[in-house]
This record gives C-alpha cells, structure tokens and sequence, in this order.
C-alpha cells in the first residue's frame, strides 16, 4: 500500500510534548481515512474487535486470536498503521520543503535533523504518559488517536 501524509506548518527543532502531540492531532484525520479503505479496513477489527468486514478477503494472517492494535499510554488509546503485532513495516519518504536558500541546514526553528526527530515522534504513539502533555488539552483528543508507527519500546 502507498499513500502520502501532509503536514504544512512549522516544525521546530526542540519539540516539546505539546509539539509533537499537535502533529499526532493533525496527521489522526489522514489516518483514520487511511483505516477506511482496502486493504486496512477489512481488518478494522484490530482496532474494535466487534467490527464485521463486509468483504473478509483480504484480511492479515494471523495464528489464533486476531491481536488489537489498540495500545493504552496513560488514560489514553492510540492506534497505529505500522505494527509489529501484525507484522507491518514502512518505508518513509520526507519531502522537507522550506523558504530557504538550498544547503541551510539551520533557520529559526532549528537544525534541520532536530526538526526530523520532532516529525518522527509525532508520528508515532508516545512510548509513556511523561511524552504527552501535562495540560487538559488531551480531554477532547478521538478514542483512539490515530498515529502512524508504533514504538516497540514497553509503555507505561
């Protein structure tokens, strides 16, 4: 499957939990659509179990019971494309394009792998509750949030 996420806005080099939270929120729309069409939709019931595939071809092999996606971090539900309880691997391309002359590598919002770090840990479900924001600003985020890859690290 290929498919092409869009961000446009800033990224900066020291991203805080907030940051980063915000690009979980911005990509979540993307995803969620992504979740809608074949092939991940005849396997919607990783994320809730009681969804019935209309078409069940096509569904990830699985030994015994189907596994959820659903990952717990803190008092909040994320789910992710990218998992390695059903053996899904991406390859990225980062089309990084700023107002600047070529070979910058460095501009008001920082260093330019710095910025790439903040892009990669928005784009994957936080590892533990201190990666999420200390506000009330996660009171009204989807359950669960949608988020690209998932981290194999243990989350507490």
């Amino acid at each position: 499957m290929e498919f092409t996420l869009y961000y446009r806005g800033p990224l900066t080099s020291q991203g805080n939990a907030l940051d980063k939270h915000c690009l979980r929120r911005h990509f979540h729309g993307q995803l969620k659509e992504l979740w809608s069409h074949p092939p991940l939709i005849q396997n919607f019931d990783l994320i809730d179990p009681d969804f019935e595939p209309t078409d069940p071809r096509g569904g990830f092999a699985t030994i015994g019971e189907k596994p959820s996606v659903v990952e717990t971090v803190g008092a909040y539900n994320y789910t992710s494309v990218v998992s390695s309880k059903i053996e899904l691997v991406a390859d990225l391309t980062i089309t990084f394009l700023r107002p600047e002359p070529p070979g910058r590598l460095r501009d008001e919002y920082g260093d330019l792998d710095n910025r790439i770090k903040t892009l990669l840990d928005g784009l994957k479900i936080p590892n533990d509750k201190n990666a999420l924001p200390k506000d009330d600003s996660l009171k009204d985020d989807p359950d669960p949030l949608y988020c690209l890859l998932e981290d194999t690290l243990v989350r507490t």
